[in-house]
């Protein structure tokens, strides 16, 4: 028996409700959606307008037709649109590359018209792929595959500031087709390259291209000139240690050409080559070369020169168009020829395998320009 109850002494205790527990909690991160912004950005206008925006940094596009009026953009190697998931056809190309060392490819089928806007005479007065390249050391190559009959296509491409690169390239233009370019240069040491295989019958290629101030290289590798075909380049060197080349292979009955040339200030170099490719039943088939004395204008045309009119304005030291070099010398650049021609095919494989062999072609026509200054020398 407890003695403490048994004397009244024992204290009641009364048990203590238990609290409940507060809820515990601990700190999260909240996940939030990607709000980085892209370095290039692609829509397409309702007018058809495929616009394309890349930013101040190094950017490497491609944009590439998958159908008539269909393209992809790819930027970095990431797919930006797809045109085909869209209902407007694209009927032209706008690309702004900003700044920074920027690569652009632009990939035809031939099978659209992108032939921009022209006036009653026949001029574009908004071309159908307008690129401009903006401060930076860029390339831009336009591959467009080849162009069929009556088709057309116009492009202007400033390159802006910058050791800037521009090629075309152009398999065959068919019978009616058209190309017109217009290619700026701008400040830098520019190249601007085409190669067109053959122009078709009736088919036309118009190039205008001032090269601005730098040490600026131009060439025109175009393959057979066809029956009533006509070939137009204006090409404007500017101030600068220059080099023009027209490679013309062979042109046919009723052949036109109107080649002008300003090789402006600086030490030049322009040449022609066309061994005995240019025929007698021609249609107008002229050169306007301009220069001075600090300028030379080197002739492989072999009896082409008495099918071609051959204007020249200023002191420039002629080679070729009145005397051949010795047989010796003749032959090495015979050589030399048919190497430029074998490494031009290569890039012509490589070109319809697609962009993947890009950097390839690139160092390819690097190494023909280095034969071809061999060939310089060895008529100089």
């Amino acid at each position: 028996m407890n003695l403490l109850k048994s004397f009244g002494l024992a204290r009641k205790v009364k048990s203590a409700a238990r609290r409940p527990l507060r809820p515990t909690s601990r700190p999260n991160l909240e996940y939030l959606e990607d709000r980085c912004c892209p370095s290039v950005t692609a829509n397409v206008s309702s007018a058809g307008v495929l616009t394309v925006t890349s930013d101040a940094a190094a950017d490497a596009v491609a944009i590439t037709e998958t159908a008539s009026g269909k393209f992809r953009v790819v930027a970095n190697g990431t797919t930006v649109t797809q045109t085909n998931t869209q209902n407007t056809a694209v009927k032209s190309l706008s690309v702004d590359l900003g700044g920074g060392n920027d690569t652009l490819n632009v990939r035809l089928t031939g099978a659209t018209n992108l032939a921009g806007t022209l006036d009653s005479s026949g001029n574009v007065t908004t071309p159908g792929i307008n690129i401009v390249g903006g401060d930076g050391n860029d390339r831009v190559v336009i591959n467009a595959g080849s162009l069929g009959r009556d088709e057309s296509l116009s492009f202007k491409a400033d390159l802006g500031a910058g050791d800037d690169t521009f090629v075309l390239r152009s398999a065959d233009v068919g019978r009616g087709a058209t190309i017109n370019g217009n290619v700026l240069g701008g400040a830098g040491d520019d190249t601007v390259r085409l190669n067109v295989d053959s122009l078709g019958r009736d088919a036309k290629l118009n190039v205008t291209s001032d090269l601005g101030a730098g040490d600026d290289r131009f060439v025109a590798n175009v393959g057979e000139i066809g029956r009533d075909a006509s070939l137009d380049l204006n090409v404007t060197a500017g101030d600068g240690d220059d080099v023009v080349r027209l490679n013309l292979d062979e042109a046919g009955k009723g052949a036109n050409a109107a080649l002008d040339v300003d090789l402006g200030a600086g030490k030049d170099v322009f040449r022609m080559n066309s061994e005995e490719g240019i025929s007698k039943n021609v249609g107008d088939f002229t050169l306007n070369l301009t220069g001075d004395a600090n300028d030379r204008a080197i002739f492989d045309i072999g009896k082409s020169q008495n099918n071609i009119d051959v204007n020249i304005t200023g002191d420039i030291d002629v080679t070729g168009l009145s005397s051949a070099v010795s047989s010796r010398v003749q032959k090495q650049i015979d050589q030399l020829q048919k190497i430029i021609d074998q490494l031009q095919g290569q890039i012509d494989q490589l070109t319809n395998k697609g962009d993947k062999f890009d950097r390839v072609v690139s160092q390819l026509e690097k190494v023909i320009d280095r034969l071809q200054d061999r060939i310089d020398a060895l008529q100089n």
